[in-house]
Parts: structure tokens; sequence; C-alpha cells
């Protein structure tokens, strides 16, 4: 059975980065990205001796660091901001047949 995920509002006149959050996403919206050099060796190896794909691997690492963060579930829900109680990796497939795409995950 499928956990629901919960969304928490959160107020921005209460929050203590309420301002800085409001400057930074109407006054001066920004964005942010990071690059990280990472020796996947190791893993590859193993996920190939196990027959498992590197992507959704990475993927569900990816999502598992990211969840450890609440500032990184921080997201709007019509109109409300708040946080997701966690994360779910979600990555396309290419069906070859038809030309289209679905989405896969959500494990």
């Amino acid at each position: 059975m499928k956990k629901e995920i919960q969304f928490t509002p959160i107020d921005l006149q209460t929050w203590p980065r309420g301002s800085v959050f409001y400057y930074f996403s109407h006054m001066a919206p920004t964005g942010y990205s990071i690059t990280v050099d990472m020796d996947v060796t190791k893993m590859r190896a193993d996920l190939k001796k196990a027959g498992l794909k590197f992507f959704p691997a990475y993927l569900w690492l990816v999502t598992k660091v990211l969840n450890e963060q609440q500032e990184f579930r921080i997201a709007d829900q019509d109109g409300q901001i708040g946080y997701y109680d966690s994360l779910t990796p979600l990555y396309a497939t290419f069906h070859e047949d038809d030309k289209t795409f679905s989405l896969c995950g959500g494990g």
C-alpha cells in the first residue's frame, strides 16, 4: 500500500524565512543549480553485476538525498507555499513501438 504524500502549508507571515522567500520569489526571482564531480565507477560496476540500470538507481539516490533537506521539498501548490513530506523520483520511458513517452517510478 502506497503512503499518501502530505503537503504542509507554510505561513509566510510567521515563517522565519518568509521575508527572504518573498524577496527571492517575487522581487528578485532566482533559481539554483548544482554541479558536482562524482566518481561513479564502483556504483556502475555494482549495478551491472546486479543486473540493474544506472539511471533509475542514480535518480533514486539523488531523490533520497534531496528528501533529507526540507528546503528542497518546498513547492507552490495552488498558490500555497509549503513543503512535501517526501519527493518521489519519476523518469520518462520511451516506447519505440509508437514513439511516445510515459512516466515511470513513484515506488
